[in-house]
């Protein structure tokens, strides 16, 4: 199993409008900013109280998604995970 945490843990910063479905997320550590959909956003600010594994936050975030089976929320999350990481803004620790 992997766990998954926000690489500069409560060193961003997010702003976000109720009527648009993006947001910018700022790392003050790395001095970048970052244009993200909600749900990714959502996925790292649960990543700011703690490590956390795919499972976990598919459990804590499953009424903010469409109607989906878990396998697919999953997916989905592992996805986004990836990508952030891919930004780094997140890493993962095998457990």
């Amino acid at each position: 199993m992997t766990e998954w945490s926000a690489r500069s843990r409560g060193e961003l910063f997010f702003v976000s409008w109720t009527d648009d479905d993006l947001g910018l997320v700022f790392d003050s550590v790395a001095g970048d900013t970052h244009l993200l959909d909600h749900s990714a956003i959502e996925i790292l600010q649960s990543l700011e109280k703690g490590s956390v594994s795919v499972e976990s936050l598919a459990e804590q975030l499953t009424d903010r998604f469409l109607p989906a089976d878990q396998r697919q929320i999953s997916d989905f999350i592992t996805a986004t995970l990836l990508q952030l990481k891919g930004i780094g803004l997140v890493f993962d620790t095998p457990v």
